[in-house]
């Protein structure tokens, strides 16, 4: 309980800005006994690469978002998926902008709707979709936005996973 609870703070830390709050309690989580839980490893690993990649350490929270996409790819709720997706989308470079579209639209899809709300995971994806629209222009963004929606599971997990120096597919 006591960790879940910490990375309930981190969030809440993470979207008052105070980074450094959000990174002691998640770093927190994951030294955690308790971390070899299924579900509070997912969490906990994916709000710290969230976390770390709002502190501008996107290699390191590209890693962890990509463990927690692994680890929610067994798991029968799909929102684990879908933030792991969204994790992934926001630590690509904006010359990777056409997958980081076509990861959020996967996302969407695979949540069944928009992320509702608007905290932390909102504001990250806010800043992500205007990156990715900025790099590819509208009509680019939005049809990667588009193809991506057809995506199984299956797929968006190896567009996510796929190596950073692959080119990016573009919409058809």
């Amino acid at each position: 309980m006591l960790n879940t609870t910490r990375v309930v703070l981190a969030r809440i830390a993470r979207a008052r800005g105070e980074i450094d709050e959000a990174d002691a309690l998640t770093e927190a989580v994951l030294r955690a006994p308790e971390i070899r839980q299924r579900d509070l490893r997912m969490i906990g690993i994916n709000e710290r690469g969230f976390v770390l990649a709002v502190a501008g350490r996107r290699d390191d929270a590209l890693s962890l978002h990509r463990d927690a996409l692994r680890l929610a790819t067994s798991s029968a709720d799909v929102r684990f998926v879908a933030t792991a997706l969204e994790g992934v989308a926001g630590c690509l470079t904006d010359t990777d902008a056409a997958r980081a579209a076509m990861l959020l639209g996967a996302a969407e899809a695979v949540r069944g709707a928009p992320v509702p709300g608007t905290g932390a995971d909102h504001a990250y994806l806010d800043g992500t979709t205007a990156r990715a629209r900025a790099a590819l222009g509208d009509r680019l963004y939005d049809e990667a936005l588009e193809a991506s929606r057809v995506l199984t599971v299956h797929e968006a997990t190896d567009l996510a996973l796929r190596d950073e120096r692959t080119s990016s597919p573009t919409p058809t």
